[in-house]
C-alpha cells in the first residue's frame, strides 16, 4: 500500500500587521519624515540641507 501524497501548505493571505511593521517600519517611518518635511519644510529639497542632515549624521 502507497503511503499518500503529502499536501502542499499554502502561503498566509492574511497580512499580518505586526510582522509587517517589525519588517518594514523603520523604512515606513523614514519615507514618511521625508515626505512631511518635503511638504511643510521650506527649502528642506537643496544640496545645503542634505550636506548638514549628512554631516550632523556623521558627527
Amino acid at each position: 500500500m502507497a503511503a499518500p501524497a503529502p499536501s502542499p501548505t499554502r502561503p498566509k493571505l492574511a497580512l499580518d500587521g505586526r510582522a509587517f511593521l517589525s519588517r518594514w517600519g523603520a523604512l515606513l517611518a523614514l519615507v514618511g519624515l521625508i515626505a512631511f518635511n518635503l511638504a511643510f519644510t521650506p527649502n528642506f529639497a537643496t544640496w545645503q540641507t542634505l550636506n548638514v542632515n549628512l554631516t550632523q549624521v556623521c558627527a
